[in-house]
C-alpha cells in the first residue's frame, strides 16, 4: 500500500483547518495516511478524519527553539523508517524539517511536496524577513520535488528564483466577492421579508 505523511507545525490550527480534504483524497485513492504535527488541542488526542495514523511531533513555531532539535530527530527517524511515497510539507517550520528529514528518503524515491501558504518575504515585507526566510526557501528548492504557491507572486519568483523540479501555482486563500454581494442581497431581501428596515 502506498503510503502519505503530511507535515506541519500544529493540527488544529493547521491540519485540521487546510489539509483534511487532501488526507480525504489520498486515503480515497488508497494510500495509507500518516500525520505529523504537534497536538495543539487543549483536551485529549486529535480527531483527524481519514487519517490512519497520528505522530506527535514537538514543533515550536519559533525556528530558533532548541525543541526543534528533538522534532527534526523524531521525524527523520520517522521519515527513514516509513517507506512513504509522498512526503507532503506545511507551515515555516515543518516544511524546513520536513524537508531537511527526507533527503535520505528522497534518494530512494519519496517525493517531496511542499505547499507555501505564502512566503515570509514579499513585496513590502521587512528586511528582516528576506534575510532569515529567503535563503532558506531558496536552498531547500534544491530537494524539493513539487513547490506549490498559493499566490502570483510566490509563484512568479519561485518560477525565477527556486530550484524545486515542478513549480505550480493553485489559487489559494482569497475572498469570494460574489458570496459576498449574495450574502448582501440575501440579508436584504431576508429583512424585508420580516419588516425590518435597512
Amino acid at each position: 500500500m502506498k503510503k502519505v505523511l503530511f507535515i506541519a507545525t500544529v493540527v488544529k490550527t493547521h491540519i485540521s483547518v487546510f489539509h483534511l480534504p487532501y488526507i480525504k483524497m489520498f486515503k480515497e485513492k488508497g494510500y495509507e495516511t500518516v500525520v505529523a504535527a504537534k497536538n495543539d488541542y487543549e483536551n485529549g488526542m486529535p480527531n483527524i478524519p481519514d487519517c490512519d495514523c497520528y505522530i506527535d511531533i514537538p514543533f515550536a513555531r519559533n525556528p530558533f527553539s532548541f525543541r526543534n532539535i528533538k522534532a527534526y530527530k523524531m521525524l527523520k527517524t520517522l521519515i527513514d523508517n516509513g517507506d512513504f511515497d509522498v512526503v507532503q510539507c506545511n507551515t515555516p517550520v515543518g516544511s524546513v524539517l520536513g524537508r531537511l528529514a527526507a533527503r535520505k528518503a528522497r534518494k530512494k524515491g519519496t517525493k517531496v511536496v511542499y505547499i507555501a501558504h505564502g512566503f515570509h518575504f514579499f513585496k513590502g515585507s521587512s528586511i528582516l524577513s528576506w534575510l532569515m526566510f529567503y535563503p532558506v526557501e531558496k536552498l531547500l528548492s534544491y530537494i524539493t520535488d513539487v513547490l506549490i504557491t498559493i499566490n502570483t507572486e510566490d509563484y512568479e519568483r519561485a518560477l525565477k528564483k527556486f530550484h524545486a523540479k515542478t513549480i505550480l501555482h493553485i489559487n489559494g486563500i482569497g475572498v469570494g466577492l460574489n458570496k459576498i454581494e449574495s450574502c448582501v442581497s440575501d440579508r436584504h431581501n431576508i429583512r424585508a421579508g420580516i419588516g425590518i428596515k435597512d
